[in-house]
């Protein structure tokens, strides 16, 4: 008996360079389109920290004035003296301010929540265009990442006589460019560029009923405004109208 033996070539079944081009093309369409999602929930996350932070912060603040006759404490952020210091310029020199920071010491867990997660510095005060310096962050520069409103002090407002508690503002975020990552804005812009700038940032804001929300500037500025008895903090409420 003849055994007649055939090798069979078995065909080896791969992909070809255009199939291979064509998913790697449908991988990067996905990832393009998934990157600015991923992004924003970076972001909401980190201002939902940021938050979380001004609360505890809203806290300590009321134990604080439980122990001091409902008065907000005479503090600033790293003896910075802002804009709305024009206002009452002989406190100042009669009482010199200490660090919100050192203040609060007592009534807090840890310093850290001073500390704005999505802190990234900056080289100007974005609501006032003038050199700041704050790096490589805020908090490692002034002990915070927030401005807090010392003029609740020096208007002698307390929890019990402030007007609009729920619009009254207690702290908020050093720049508002942190959560709404807009252009940063400097002294050299015209002024026109520097307005619309100015309107589309975004702070964390503590108020004085110990919410916390995300406003613009515009609210800022009236919410400081009624601690100083009606008065806008910065400039004409028209020009920058609250959200």
């Amino acid at each position: 008996m003849v055994i007649t033996c055939r090798k069979r070539f078995a065909r080896v079944i791969g992909f070809t360079l255009i199939e291979i081009l064509v998913v790697i093309a449908i991988l990067l369409i996905l990832a393009g389109l998934l990157q600015p999602v991923l992004v924003s929930a970076k972001r909401t996350a980190l201002s939902s920290s940021c938050s979380s932070n001004l609360r505890q912060t809203g806290l300590a603040l009321s134990l604080y004035c439980n122990d001091s006759d409902d008065v907000y404490p005479c503090a600033a952020e790293q003896f910075i003296i802002d804009m709305g210091d024009r206002l009452l310029p002989k406190e100042w020199r009669v009482v010199p301010p200490s660090e919100i920071t050192h203040t609060l010491s007592n009534y807090i867990k840890s310093h850290l929540i001073f500390k704005c997660p999505s802190d990234r510095g900056l080289d100007y005060l974005d609501f006032l265009a003038v050199p700041a310096s704050e790096r490589p962050t805020s908090f490692a520069s002034t002990k915070s990442s927030y401005w807090y409103n010392e003029d609740l002090y020096f208007s002698a407002k307390s929890i019990t006589t402030l007007n609009s508690v729920s619009k009254a503002v207690v702290s908020f975020d050093r720049s508002g460019n942190w959560h709404s990552n807009e252009e940063p804005i400097t002294e050299s812009m015209p002024e026109s560029t520097r307005n619309l700038l100015i309107q589309r940032l975004r702070f964390n804001v503590l108020f004085a009923d110990n919410h916390v929300s995300n406003k613009g500037f515009g609210t800022i500025n009236h919410g400081r405004g009624i601690v100083l008895g009606g008065k806008c903090w910065f400039v004409d409420a028209t020009q920058y109208p609250c959200d």
